[in-house]
């Protein structure tokens, strides 16, 4: 009996799983880096609320926009409020920014909006806009 060295009859036996063990191993350590960049952004689950996300006041996000979780590049359904009906100019200008707003659905002081994540604080700091609201689909 040999105890320090393995069996070659195993190892003959057995070369293509051992070679895919290997390979697999190997591409684990390759990708090591690559995975734990994205686990510790969070690419695999939203573990944030926009009101913990943002630089910015929250006073004008209403509770269900401030407490939605959303990933920073997520786009959200809005309704705007406004102290008056913003002009063509202005859709121009937010459209600019990648914030699109529709005047022609304004209703009483609001209109729909669609925006990221990312752009909610510049919406809010927006001369005229009076509040944030999270919209969503009547179920």
């Amino acid at each position: 009996m040999n105890f320090g060295m393995p069996d070659m009859n195993f190892i003959v036996q057995h070369r293509v799983s051992i070679a895919i063990v290997i390979v697999i191993g190997a591409a684990l350590l390759y990708l090591y880096r690559d995975i734990s960049v994205a686990s510790r952004w969070n690419f695999f689950h939203v573990s944030r609320s926009i009101g913990e996300q943002t630089r910015c006041s929250v006073e004008k996000f209403d509770d269900a926009l401030r407490n939605a979780r959303r990933n920073t590049d997520d786009t959200v359904s809005l309704l705007v409020h406004w102290n008056e009906k913003p002009s063509l100019d202005v859709r121009d200008f937010l459209s600019e920014k990648n914030i699109v707003i529709y005047p022609e659905t304004w209703v009483n002081d609001y209109v729909l909006g669609v925006a990221k994540v990312s752009e909610l604080c510049a919406l809010a700091a927006f001369p005229g806009v009076t509040r944030l609201t999270f919209a969503t689909a009547a179920e």
